[in-house]
């Protein structure tokens, strides 16, 4: 039995994911000791290889997987740097529910790029008997202490989170992603089914769909379980960071309350889901130097 870790990297005008990937698959080198596949596209890799070099890159991937960009898919997104900076750019999620084809591995865990790994909780999911394991609880660093869950809307169905995913190779996983596959096709018909709030594609809400379907069109009881860790810890685009060293970021986390009030949190052998990217870009270096 193989198993390791799985991240997509398609830059848009502005956004390096690559250099993001880079940085934390050296975190996750550090603190989960697996392999980590890379699926790209060829222009986000060629830009890489300017600004990073083949050989760093190449240093950070057990394996890269190439992947044909579709260009007629168009999922543009507002993207938060902090709430202050507001920019509309092409936001390419749309092949996520090849994962299961494309991983090289029979347990998989499938991450964001930007879900910074500074632990090895995720260590606990290898061997586990569950075919698929995905969030629905998540927490903040001040909102929230303790674990909630969201609904797709206001009364909508749970909302489960792409952000990470363990799966191994089995028919319900296969059939899982199938059925990603089938909703992401099918988005327009979903998201008036469903009363998504905006047209935007969303793996959180194709996921979602997929589950409660599985489930037999029922909230209560799922036979997609949770992974074995508190929750997702999750850092909004309105956040920003103020410094890193290893395993360890200090936050400037906005209070709900007041725009561009911020305290510190400090976030340590914590692994967080950093939603501003911009963020994390300018920090990027430093995590690549902190953890190489």
């Amino acid at each position: 039995m193989t198993n390791g870790v799985l991240m997509y990297a398609h830059n848009n005008l502005e956004i390096d994911y690559l250099k993001i990937a880079c940085a934390n698959a050296l975190m996750i080198q550090k603190n989960l000791h697996v392999p980590i596949s890379l699926i790209t596209d060829i222009s986000t890799y060629n830009w890489g290889k300017k600004s990073l070099t083949e050989k760093f890159i190449e240093k950070c991937f057990d394996k890269i997987i190439f992947i044909d960009k579709n260009h007629r898919f168009i999922n543009e997104r507002n993207f938060n740097d902090t709430s202050f900076t507001t920019k509309n750019l092409q936001f390419y999620n749309c092949n996520h529910w090849k994962a299961y084809e494309l991983t090289p591995y029979d347990e998989t865990l499938f991450i964001d790029c930007d879900y910074l790994i500074m632990s090895s909780s995720l260590n606990n999911c290898w061997g586990s008997r569950n075919d698929v394991m995905i969030n629905h609880t998540i927490y903040s660093p001040y909102d929230q202490i303790l674990p909630y869950s969201k609904t797709v809307d206001d009364m909508g169905i749970k909302q489960y989170w792409a952000t990470v995913i363990y799966f191994r190779k089995s028919p319900l996983a296969k059939h899982l992603f199938s059925l990603v596959q089938h909703i992401q096709k099918n988005y327009s018909y979903y998201k008036d089914l469903y009363y998504f709030s905006s047209g935007l594609y969303r793996n959180d809400h194709a996921f979602s769909v997929a589950i409660h379907m599985l489930n037999g069109f029922n909230d209560f009881e799922s036979i997609i379980t949770e992974l074995p860790i508190l929750g997702l810890l999750m850092s909004w685009d309105v956040n920003d960071i103020h410094s890193v060293k290893l395993n360890d970021i200090i936050l400037y986390v906005e209070r709900s309350e007041s725009k561009g009030n911020y305290i510190l949190s400090r976030i340590k052998d914590t692994d967080v889901h950093i939603m501003n990217k911009w963020a994390i870009n300018r920090h990027s270096d430093e995590l690549i130097k902190l953890y190489e």
